[in-house]
């Protein structure tokens, strides 16, 4: 009996394995036809980017600052469940890598507006 069911469930995922390779090969074949008419439209997205970038600059920094602050808050919360110092130093790495990530994501953004 357990031989019919695992049967049945590994016949179940390939149909679906094979279902989602269907579609995947059809929007790779489809992709092109659509994309043509909207390369006037990324052309045009990406000069009204680089005309509001200034905006945009501070939208991202609002976000970053509410990130900051709720990042607060759960810094405060884990350091008092955490009692060891190997996790608030694990925690102090976590804190740097995201603050290096950021810090890199938006130095490659101005970089490629300047």
């Amino acid at each position: 009996m357990r031989r019919l069911i695992w049967r049945a469930v590994r016949k179940q995922c390939l149909r679906r394995r094979l279902l989602a390779a269907l579609v995947l090969l059809m929007v790779f074949l489809l992709a092109p036809q659509f994309g043509q008419p909207s390369l006037d439209r990324l052309q045009a997205w990406t000069a009204w980017l680089e005309a509001h970038a200034t905006i945009l600059l501070l939208w991202r920094l609002c976000l970053y600052g509410l990130t900051v602050w709720g990042w607060y808050g759960l810094h405060q919360r884990v350091r008092a469940r955490e009692g060891t110092s190997r996790g608030v130093v694990r925690l102090y790495l976590l804190e740097g890598l995201a603050l290096s990530t950021l810090a890199v994501a938006e130095w490659r953004l101005w970089a490629h507006a300047v």
